[in-house]
């Protein structure tokens, strides 16, 4: 009799087991359905907006991938999304794939980094700081392991500069600088293509490595994306640019 008790005992331990795992999984599957639902509605301002073509089910392709836990996945989806021929500005998407907390880190970074290095944003400086800040969590998927090393190896301050068209004089213009003070050159340039006829000006400062945001070495120019209210105006320094050619690969 006794042995019969702990038999049915053990028996209602596993079928309440059972029916935890069922309910769980259930649960799982109720979150990923509303947080599906969430971010394809939160996603339809991009349609609504004109940023991306309105009759095309563009969400809805990506955002199972978009919303997957493996980064690689992620990645693919974020990737494929931000270039699809229906997105009529990538900008908006990337920006947007930041600020949903529904879309995987993983993706968000990857489009972050696609847009910055291809086309660059123009967004005020909060508004940049914190794209980069949303996706903290992805830095290795924002930087590749060239780039990581190179941050990692910043000394805690560092030396930074940056080269400007003449109309924004000697007062800091943008979020992008670099290690390399010949890149700032490169862009101090005059650019005949842009009206520019006399030289820029080359920024030259100081900064504690916990002010950058990421490190790009595409193109060579040894990019650092920084958070300019960190910078301290009483260690910045201008002068006139001096090189003649504006780069080619940056007029287009």
């Amino acid at each position: 009799m006794k042995k019969s008790c702990v038999s049915r005992t053990t028996d209602v331990a596993q079928d309440l087991i059972h029916l935890r795992v069922d309910e769980v999984n259930q649960l799982l599957i109720d979150y990923y359905e509303r947080r599906r639902e969430r971010a394809i509605e939160l996603l339809g301002f991009l349609q609504s907006g004109g940023h991306v073509n309105a009759f095309e089910m563009w969400a809805e392709r990506y955002i199972d991938g978009l919303l997957n836990p493996d980064s690689d996945i992620a990645v693919a989806a974020g990737l494929a999304a931000i270039q699809d021929n229906c997105v009529e500005l990538r900008v908006a998407v990337a920006v947007a794939f930041c600020g949903l907390p529904e879309i995987s880190r993983a993706a968000a970074a990857a489009t972050l980094r696609y847009i910055w290095t291809l086309e660059g944003m123009v967004l005020r400086n909060y508004e940049i700081v914190g794209i980069f800040d949303a996706v903290r969590d992805a830095r290795d998927v924002l930087m590749n392991e060239m780039e990581t090393a190179t941050f990692e190896a910043l000394p805690d301050v560092v030396e930074i500069h940056r080269g400007q068209l003449f109309e924004h004089g000697n007062k800091v213009g943008g979020n992008a600088w670099t290690l390399d003070r010949n890149v700032a050159e490169w862009y101090s340039a005059p650019a005949k293509s842009f009206g520019g006829k006399q030289h820029g000006w080359v920024l030259s400062t100081r900064i504690r490595k916990t002010a950058i945001l990421a490190v790009f070495l595409e193109r060579g120019e040894k990019e650092v994306v920084l958070d300019v209210d960190k910078i301290n105006p009483l260690l910045l320094r201008a002068k006139r640019g001096k090189c003649k050619l504006f780069p080619a690969h940056l007029t287009y």
